[in-house]
């Protein structure tokens, strides 16, 4: 399954997007709504996550608020980042509601011992799913990343592992093949919020050609 990311778009244009997509990533720090637009966004599509990244124009307390009433109104689950105040997590779960917490590095791909500690970490907030994306600068660290799918240590544990750069790309198309519930795509170009972020339109011709050719072999 791909989840759309929808960014930078006014209130109209989202809400005549969301039909296409069966499942989209609301990136509220992204774009400009008001409390009843953001009402009308979440009780429109029953499976919407619920994204307010840190911004130095808005205060915790508002992006929380935001967020709670975001699953209020429908949000299928709220992505918390491992870096927020740990009142979101115990909010969210207060709520009753889906957590999916996220841990980025936009520079690099930490080191294995790393990567297992992260891990941990996020695993002892007993999240609904954990999601850690890092930036490959090369293919190894890409599959480094990405071989924490057969880790002991992920037993168990619903993950998605995403390699940003144009050396994570294939992370992006393989994760729902090595056990991610679903990967992210953009729903268009200028929602485009991570280095080498497919759009849903590619991401779908690329999966469509896999399948072909896997059809095509089977009837071989």
């Amino acid at each position: 399954m791909i989840c759309a990311v929808i960014a930078r778009k006014t209130f109209p244009e989202i809400m005549t997007l969301l039909p296409e997509f069966t499942m989209a990533e609301i990136r509220l720090d992204l774009l400009t709504l008001n409390p009843e637009e953001t009402a009308d966004i979440f009780s429109s599509h029953p499976r919407l996550i619920a994204t307010f990244r840190k911004r130095d124009d808005v205060s915790d307390n508002v992006r929380l608020h935001t967020l709670l009433k975001a699953l209020d109104h429908g949000a299928w689950a709220a992505d918390i980042d491992l870096s927020d105040p740990s009142v979101f997590i115990s909010a969210v779960k207060k709520q009753g509601s889906r957590l999916i917490l996220s841990f980025h590095d936009f520079h690099k791909t930490p080191t294995v011992t790393d990567l297992e500690k992260t891990l941990q970490s996020m695993r002892q907030k007993s999240p609904d799913i954990i999601k850690i994306a890092s930036y490959a600068q090369s293919s190894s660290d890409m599959l480094r990343l990405i071989s924490f799918y057969n880790r002991p240590s992920a037993f168990n544990a619903s993950l998605i592992l995403l390699s940003m750069g144009p050396q994570g790309v294939l992370s992006r198309i393989a994760a729902p093949l090595l056990g991610a519930p679903f990967t992210y795509a953009a729903a268009d170009e200028s929602s485009k919020t991570a280095p080498g972020q497919l759009t849903v339109s590619r991401m779908e011709e690329i999966f469509s050609l896999i399948t072909t050719e896997e059809a095509e072999k089977e009837s071989l």
